[in-house]
């Protein structure tokens, strides 16, 4: 196996496919539902993020500028992750694998996805938590060139960690696994700052007789921050048992037959992250939710 020990995805998909392989019927089952999966991913995503970059009013909005990023991540494993993983069990399945390359390129993609996941949801917290600090500046701070510049950053520093990663090396996995903590913790930090304020806030409200001038940006901020963290939370229930997973293998704490069968389930209930954000989308947000049924009607209406 090329990569050695330290290259985690790479042993997860090698040798638990090669596991699962044993029995036929668990291979059928787990092609048709990622492949029931990738369609899916593929089209809700496409289908908000058409409808977001469509309306001149959502796609200038800065925080809809980094949904955007996370939505085009999601797009990519849908498309590109999912058809890579599809495509090697089935090459499994037809015992054509010979070696470890394609798994390999496939891990270092699925690492890559996830990594500009991780740390776009990251970015869209920390945007949350300049919006309420700096609400009178957050239009000065938080501009739309910065953000873009920002995802660009994301998805640089996110190829280039998933390049170095696929060498192998057990002490870069173990690095990107305390980057990975840093970002859980500067969600948890954030959340906990924002509930502050906006309890702060809601104290004053029943205080005062008369409304506060801003309390109407007040509720908006509140179902904006409640969305995000809908968002923050399936991304953390999809993704920390694979997280979970991955740090068993950097550390080398004994992964057992099973661990690899419980890997490939939790490598499946992250990749439903990404089908469950566009339907969360759609669900919370009115803007986004109308955006999408005019393009569902201008499609109809331009197939007639």
């Amino acid at each position: 196996m090329t990569g050695g020990k330290g290259n985690i995805s790479q042993e997860l998909t090698c040798l638990s496919i090669s596991h699962e392989s044993e029995n036929t019927g668990v291979m059928i089952t787990s092609m048709v539902l990622h492949i029931v999966v990738s369609i899916l991913t593929a089209l809700e995503n496409l289908l908000v993020l058409v409808s977001i970059l469509g309306s001149s009013s959502l796609r200038v909005s800065p925080s809809n500028i980094l949904l955007c990023g996370l939505v085009l991540s999601d797009l990519c494993t849908g498309l590109i992750s999912e058809t890579c993983f599809i495509t090697l069990q089935i090459l499994v399945y037809q015992n054509k694998l010979n070696s470890c390359v394609f798994p390999t390129v496939h891990a270092i993609i699925s690492s890559f996805l996830k990594e500009v996941s991780l740390f776009t949801v990251t970015a869209i917290s920390i945007d949350r938590y300049f919006a309420i600090y700096f609400h009178l500046r957050y239009s000065e701070i938080v501009t739309e060139k910065r953000v873009r510049i920002a995802l660009v950053c994301i998805w640089f520093i996110s190829g280039i960690g998933s390049i170095a990663w696929s060498s192998g090396n057990v002490a870069f996995s173990q690095v990107m696994l305390v980057v990975t903590t840093v970002c859980l913790v500067a969600m948890f930090y954030t959340w906990t700052k924002i509930y502050q304020v906006m309890r702060r806030h809601q104290a004053q409200i029943h205080e005062q007789r008369n409304t506060p001038p801003h309390q109407i940006d007040m509720c908006r901020f509140k179902k904006s921050f409640t969305n995000t963290i809908y968002i923050l939370m399936i991304f953390l229930v999809c993704y920390l048992p694979y997280l979970l997973i991955s740090f068993i293998f950097s550390y080398k704490l004994n992964p057992t037959d099973a661990t690899f069968s419980f890997a490939m389930i939790f490598y499946l209930c992250a990749l439903l992250n990404s089908l469950l954000n566009p339907l969360l989308y759609c669900w919370r947000d009115h803007d986004i939710r109308n955006a999408a049924k005019q393009t569902v009607i201008k499609l109809f209406c331009s197939r007639q």
